[in-house]
């Protein structure tokens, strides 16, 4: 997602033109989209990958209930998607897009 930010500045620099202004937007969807999947990616259940970060700090016993109850937390996790998650979860996928950004404008000056 870095590696994206820092070409989009690059890109951005060095090209001209309208394949620039191509480019460009390739690769602002290019962190973005990648800002997205890391954000859902950590949601803390455990179909997810937050969900196994999560199982490290609890105790065995309440991480054996939260696998037995895998295949309800999918649901849970889709009704939270269509009743308006993606709401929430834009928060800190933009934050964490525009701090890509911002990092990538600071590298290449």
């Amino acid at each position: 997602m870095s590696g994206g930010a820092f070409f989009l500045f690059l890109a951005a620099q060095f090209m001209t033109g309208t394949t620039a202004s191509a480019v460009v937007n390739m690769l602002q969807f290019f962190v973005l989209i990648n800002a997205m999947l890391a954000v859902f990616n950590l949601i803390p259940l455990h179909p997810l990958d937050g969900g196994k970060v999560l199982a490290r700090f609890l105790n065995p016993e309440w991480n054996r209930k939260l696998e037995d109850f895998q295949q309800h937390t999918t649901f849970i996790l889709l009704g939270f998607l269509l009743l308006g998650g993606f709401k929430i979860l834009a928060i800190p996928i933009f934050s964490l897009n525009n701090l890509f950004i911002q990092i990538a404008q600071a590298v290449v000056g």
